[in-house]
Formats: structure tokens, C-alpha cells, sequence
């Protein structure tokens, strides 16, 4: 059993319909109201950070791994991931900031360390409210996706920390960079990277065919739109695509969404190195997407 133990309080309220508790996401991942012991422990030894983020209520991420010597790794990974699984099931956003390393080695649990998760502004969020169908045996299986994509190609938390931040961001214009850029993670090319960001994106966020030319055309107004805000475009033609794509940014997470759990879904069954040529047969119509038959 480990010694340490990482706790993350969520700073907006998690509803739910599920009656158990803790809810688990694996083994040694789950959610569930804070221990009284650990609230204590927290509290006492860093009252003045933990005051607007922490009562004795608050539902928690708890992580009960062994870890290489790098808590900070383990809980930005996981707090990334469960971010991540959590919007699968629910309109807003889950947030989090900060994480408590806990030593539960002797009678007591002690107060480690604190680690910072989220350093940027963000705006205000609203109680994440999970959708009435959702059923804990869902997100436990999706965590399970989610948590073996990044291990077969670790490069995916930052796809997903770009996502999540994204939903989180005050600043609109930030919203549309760290968007964009996570659905860019998505195309491995250094060539008509926005044709090809519009037509992979859509492909992967659009599985009806009819429907997909309006997506290409959407997406390719973001990239554009992106492309104005890092460049300092202040043109009347880039004002108007930013404002187009601010008017359905709610439509593009969604699409964003459904793009990066194709690759998630794709990375849990089947090898990085194979990503590549697996989207341009999509494109030439040779391959079919994932869970469709020939």
C-alpha cells in the first residue's frame, strides 16, 4: 500500500445521480467527499490556500498510486484525464487548481506537500452536472480508454490539457488558441496544415458524410481565426472570423470533443505510428473509421 496519497478538490460543485460512494475510476483512482481526517490534515497546515477552495464537504479526486519520486507528473496526468473523461458526461467543465500531497504513512495523515495544477486565469464555472443517463460502469470504462491512450503515446495529455483549458480560459481569444491547438495535435504535417487540420477534423468530428462539408468550412474559419489572434491580425475580414467562430464556439467544442475521442479510441486499440496513414485513407475513402464495418 502507498505511503503518499494525492487529493484534488474540485472547486465547483459535481452533481450526480449515483447513490455509491466512493466512485471509482480504477483501482486506486476515485471520487468521493474528502475524509474528515484528510480535510484536517490539509486545512491546518495551509488554511490561507485552501480556505476558498476546500470545506469539509468538498468531492475530491483522490490518487492512492506509488509514484516515481514525481507526485506533480502523476497528479497533472490524472487530473488532466479525469477533466477530460468527466466533460464526456456533462455540459461544463469540472475544475481544479490545486493538489495535496498527503504522507499516510503514521497514525495521522500529515500535509507533504501542495502542488499547483492551474496557474492561468480562469473564468467563473457553474456546477458540472452530470448528464441522468450517465452510469458509473460509463465513465469507469471511458477513464480506462482515456488512461491507456495517453500511456501508448503520452503526448495526448497535452491534446487534453489544450481541451480542457480551453473550456476554462476568461479570455475568449485564449479559448480560441488553446482549441485550435489541441485539434492541431491532432495532424502530424508540416504542409497545408489548414486544409488539412479542416478536412482531417472533420472527418474524424463528422461521421455523416452530407454534413461534413459545412464542418471543413467551419473549421477552416478557425484555423484562420487562430491565425489572426497569434498574429496580431486587427483587420475588419479577422475580426469578423473570430466573431464567427465566438458566435459557435459551443458547436466547435463539441466537435473538438468528438474529433479527440476518435483518436482516443484509435491510440487504445491500435499503434501512434499507424495514426498518419490511417487519416489519409479516411480521406481517400480506403479505410473506414473505427467500430464501422467494411
Amino acid at each position: 500500500m502507498p505511503n503518499t496519497r494525492l487529493i484534488i478538490p474540485f472547486r465547483n460543485a459535481l452533481e450526480t445521480k449515483f447513490e455509491v460512494s466512493p466512485w471509482y475510476l480504477s483501482d486506486s483512482i476515485y471520487i468521493r467527499e474528502i475524509l474528515v481526517e484528510d480535510f484536517g490534515s490539509i486545512y491546518k497546515e495551509n488554511q490561507e490556500l485552501y480556505t476558498p477552495i476546500l470545506s469539509a464537504k468538498s468531492t475530491c479526486l483522490y490518487i492512492d498510486e506509488d509514484f516515481d519520486g514525481n507526485p506533480e507528473a502523476l497528479a497533472r496526468s490524472v487530473a488532466t484525464q479525469i477533466q477530460y473523461v468527466i466533460k464526456t458526461f456533462a455540459a461544463q467543465p469540472i475544475l481544479v487548481s490545486h493538489c495535496a500531497l498527503l504522507d499516510i504513512s503514521g497514525d495521522e495523515p500529515r500535509l507533504a506537500a501542495m502542488i499547483e495544477l492551474l496557474s492561468t486565469p480562469f473564468a467563473e464555472t457553474k456546477p458540472c452536472i452530470l448528464k441522468e443517463d450517465a452510469t458509473e460502469k460509463e465513465l469507469h470504462e471511458w477513464f480506462t480508454v482515456v488512461r491507456t491512450a495517453v500511456k501508448n503515446h503520452d503526448p495526448v495529455h497535452i491534446t487534453l490539457s489544450r481541451f480542457n483549458s480551453s473550456l476554462l480560459r476568461s479570455d475568449p481569444l485564449d479559448k480560441i488558441i488553446d482549441l485550435t491547438v489541441a485539434m492541431e495535435s491532432l495532424i502530424r504535417s508540416g504542409v497545408e496544415i489548414k486544409f488539412k487540420f479542416a478536412l482531417f477534423n472533420s472527418l474524424l468530428s463528422e461521421p455523416v458524410t452530407d454534413k461534413r462539408f459545412e464542418r471543413f468550412e467551419l473549421l477552416q474559419t478557425l484555423y484562420d481565426a487562430r491565425s489572426s489572434v497569434v498574429h496580431g491580425d486587427i483587420t475588419k475580414s479577422a475580426q469578423k472570423k473570430i466573431d464567427q467562430i465566438l458566435e459557435r464556439f459551443d458547436e466547435i467544442v463539441m466537435a473538438g470533443q468528438a474529433a479527440i475521442n476518435y483518436y482516443l479510441l484509435y491510440l487504445f486499440e491500435k499503434p501512434p505510428k499507424e495514426w498518419s496513414e490511417h487519416l489519409e485513407k479516411l480521406a481517400l475513402g480506403v479505410d473506414v473509421r473505427i467500430g464501422e464495418s467494411e
